[in-house]
């Protein structure tokens, strides 16, 4: 399929191959009954102002994304109805980008893998995204290699009411997380932010839950932490200026 242009409503979903653009317009929207709503391959892009939605699958599914970014409008939706899938969910290589303005939700928000050792992702989320904790519930979660690093700007909400943390890292690699906005676990007893790797968090805004990196970290936080920072055995730095509770 070619580049799209949706203005209007339609139920058939879209399919990028490398090289090609998807827009979908404000009053757009893609929402498929069954199956993805848009797939996104290779050096594909996507920029939306509109809605997204799949019943049973992810709305939003990458193969291989790499050297291009997706683009999600302030009145822009990514949902899925599937109560264990991610809204937006795939694997990225090389360098790829995510610009969330607008609504990501789904059993999970987005899942999303690295394939290569030199995978890196810059997610910058000034919307909400949310999992809604029917299943693992991760509000953002990311399988890194080793060498592969991760950039992540939160300004707006990240938030989960599930079992699992709202950010969840596996693989090892680099987390920098800067927060101004919110993270939270609604959880009675919920993790906010759990990486296998190295973590470098800049808070200035709130995080509601447990913080744990398993490899060495450096914490700086100017705002609030609701919960327990749990470190592992290397050389960390934590700095406060704002609130542990």
């Amino acid at each position: 399929m070619t580049s799209f242009s949706v203005t209007a409503d339609t139920q058939s979903g879209q399919i990028l191959s490398t090289g090609e653009l998807g827009f979908v317009a404000v009053k757009g929207s893609v929402l498929a009954p069954a199956g993805v709503a848009v797939e996104l391959n290779g050096t594909a892009a996507l920029m939306c102002f509109g809605a997204l939605g799949s019943l049973n699958s992810s709305a939003l599914v990458l193969k291989e994304a790499r050297s291009t970014s997706v683009i999600l409008g302030a009145t822009g939706s990514v949902v899925t109805g599937a109560t264990n899938l991610a809204a937006i969910s795939g694997s990225f290589a090389d360098q790829f980008a995510l610009h969330l303005s607008g609504l990501v939700s789904g059993g999970q928000g987005l899942s999303l893998a690295a394939t290569t050792p030199t995978s890196s992702i810059n997610i910058s989320n000034g919307g909400t995204l949310q999992g809604l904790g029917f299943s693992a519930g991760q509000a953002l979660a990311l399988t890194l290699n080793a060498t592969s690093t991760a950039a992540i700007a939160n300004a707006g909400l990240i938030s989960t009411a599930g079992v699992g943390p709202a950010i969840q890292v596996w693989g090892g690699g680099s987390l920098t997380l800067s927060n101004t906005g919110n993270i939270v676990n609604a959880a009675t007893i919920g993790v906010a932010i759990a990486a296998e790797g190295t973590l470098t968090l800049r808070n200035s805004g709130r995080i509601e839950g447990d913080v744990s990196a398993t490899l060495s970290a450096n914490i700086y936080n100017a705002g609030t932490v609701q919960g327990d920072i749990t470190l592992g055995n290397a050389n960390d730095t934590v700095r406060v200026s704002g609130v542990v509770l």
